[in-house]
């Protein structure tokens, strides 16, 4: 994963999910998935280690990919549910959990080990203000904590095991689009 950098791409309906290589001074396109979202797709991830990767698409759905043997695989679909727009994904350290942002300010999070398995929602809705949509997503470094913040101008934070709300930090005069964590896990990052 090291030597690649990982792209998705929705300008004039190119629905690709497109790998390229920074190993060669020409940076070639290494892998190309041309019909991994009929729509386009707005976000890709990866984890820690480079070993999985999340690609979430305008037509809602989400495809996660392993690489194996030098190359990036499809491993599984989510289901889209049709109530809720996905948004922002974040793949745990780890690999073992997927979060994803909605429109409705929910955080929906799947153990994605095996067969996805859904296994809470994160309601925002009237937590500490969080109660307008959700746009950025990011796990500590370990992998314990959760940090989510949008357009509230707020960001909370959550434990990973229980799903429950453990703090909330204010400072933001607009919305909240990134998030990222130092190395150590001991500063979270907004902007």
């Amino acid at each position: 994963m090291s030597k690649q950098y990982l792209t998705q791409h929705a300008v004039d309906h190119d629905a690709a999910f497109k790998v390229y290589s920074t190993a060669e001074t020409d940076y070639p396109i290494a892998q190309s998935f041309p019909d991994a979202h009929t729509l386009g797709a707005h976000h890709v991830v990866a984890n820690q280690a480079g070993t999985k990767a999340v690609t979430v698409g305008f037509g809602g759905e989400i495809r996660l990919w392993d690489y194996k043997d030098a190359q990036w695989i499809e491993a599984l679909k989510i289901p889209r549910d049709k109530t809720v727009d996905y948004w922002a994904p974040a793949v745990s350290p780890d690999g073992q959990f997927l979060a994803v942002t909605t429109h409705t300010g929910v955080i929906v999070v799947w153990d994605i080990l095996g067969s996805p398995k859904h296994v809470y929602n994160m309601e925002t809705q009237g937590h500490f203000g969080l109660t307008k949509a959700v746009r950025a997503v990011s796990f500590s470094p370990g992998g314990k904590l959760l940090a989510a913040a949008g357009d509230s101008r707020l960001i909370g934070l959550y434990d990973v095991a229980s799903g429950e709300q453990v703090a909330i930090f204010s400072g933001h005069d607009a919305w909240i689009t990134s998030l990222d964590w130092s190395h150590t896990g001991e500063y979270l990052l907004s902007g």
